[in-house]
């Protein structure tokens, strides 16, 4: 009886230190955040005189550089680029940028794909009817 005793003490000893764990990580305080390219949520596509629109809001600019747009048609094929240097300051800018008026509309899914420093930011797109 004297050992069964010994065994469960040993098996109770072992479980209530095997559930703590061996390492608790360092957290350091008040780690900061990296800013990062955001578009307000009022950043959209849209079609506006028969023209194609994208209106960018920013929410914030970390740093200064190239933002880049390239137009997607409805067959997939890219039919206009350009791009545009901003910088921090510009932070509570809203830009309008237009499809050229080079390009015809045609009906289906036209796309627009938004990159800062080489990252894609973001892809609008917008469904254009057959009635134009």
């Amino acid at each position: 009886m004297k050992h069964r005793g010994l065994g469960l003490l040993a098996c109770f000893t072992l479980l209530l230190f095997g559930c703590r764990p061996l390492y608790v990580p360092f957290v350091p305080e008040g780690v900061p955040l990296q800013p990062r390219f955001r578009l307000d949520e009022t950043s959209e596509l849209i079609r506006f005189e028969d023209r194609l629109q994208l209106v960018l809001s920013f929410y914030e600019l970390p740093e200064e550089g190239w933002l880049a747009l390239q137009w997607f048609d409805p067959r997939n094929r890219e039919v206009a680029s350009e791009s545009f240097w901003i910088s921090p300051s510009q932070r509570a800018v809203r830009r309008r940028l237009d499809l050229p008026e080079t390009v015809p509309l045609s009906s289906g899914e036209w796309r627009v794909v938004v990159s800062f420093d080489s990252r894609i930011i973001r892809q609008f797109s917008i469904v254009i009817g057959d009635s134009g």
